[in-house]
């Protein structure tokens, strides 16, 4: 009844995992509507997403406000300084840099959405078709529709 969907468990992400993966982690979660976008336009914009972006958003807020993962406001963790000072301390700067964090993840996935436009085609033929594809079938299709050297590298705020 989900129609697809991304999981993932809080105790997963928190626990020692880098930039990079957290950043790909929300590049996953903005995948579904920039998929739908790209094949219907804005009448793909609907609110099958709500959950991965209230994931994508906490993710990159807490990149940059809890792990200290920003290249602009650096290492801060913003939970001790608003319990101990204003509630307003550094809002407008993690506002933005939350702003260019998911800009930059959705830039990077409508890149890779389009690179890798016939393999999703590619499995979704197979998921209607047969409902459940494991994951040496779907390494397989992918393979088929996209050449190894087209890997791809994220480019992180």
């Amino acid at each position: 009844m989900a129609l697809g969907f991304v999981s993932y468990h809080n105790d997963d992400y928190i626990d020692a995992i880098s930039k990079d993966e957290l950043f790909a982690n929300i590049c996953v979660l903005l995948g579904g509507r920039i998929a739908k976008m790209h094949k219907y336009g804005k009448a793909g914009m609907e609110t099958g997403s709500i959950n991965d972006l209230e994931v994508a958003s906490m993710q990159a807020y807490s990149a940059i406000a809890l792990f200290g993962m920003d290249e602009e406001l650096g290492y801060i963790n913003i939970s001790g300084i608003e319990d101990a000072f204003d509630k307003d301390l550094l809002a407008e700067k993690i506002e933005n840099r939350l702003l260019t964090w998911l800009e930059e993840a959705k830039k990077q996935t409508e890149h890779e959405v389009k690179r890798l436009w016939p393999a999703i085609e590619a499995v979704a033929k197979a998921l209607i078709e047969k409902e459940v594809i494991d994951g040496l079938e779907l390494k397989k299709i992918i393979e088929e529709k996209i050449p190894k050297k087209s890997v791809s590298r994220a480019k992180k705020p």
